[in-house]
């Protein structure tokens, strides 16, 4: 039987593969590490596969702020993204 996923997994799949599609883009570019970094936090969102351990994770910061304010400003299409994930998170809190 197939694992059912939370939405906190799926919308940070989601998040996940927004982000990749951007490094790849900017592969062999300057800001690529840039990138590449924020690839490395989203992916330890994804590692935490529930949401509580993310906001362990987080502390005090929001997805954005974890993942790096600057870089989702340049890199507007993954805010839905961001947001769905942040939504996830807050319903976990709010419960």
């Amino acid at each position: 039987m197939p694992k059912v996923k939370t939405e906190y997994q799926v919308a940070v799949g989601a998040l996940v593969s927004a982000i990749q599609k951007e490094w790849h883009a900017e592969a062999g570019t300057s800001t690529s590490e840039f990138s590449n970094d924020v690839l490395d936090a989203a992916h330890s969102l994804l590692q935490c596969r529930d949401p509580q351990k993310a906001v362990e994770l987080l502390g005090p910061l929001s997805v954005q702020q974890f993942l790096g304010e600057v870089w989702i400003r340049r890199h507007r299409i993954v805010l839905d993204s961001v947001s769905r994930v942040q939504a996830a998170i807050e319903a976990t809190k709010d419960s």
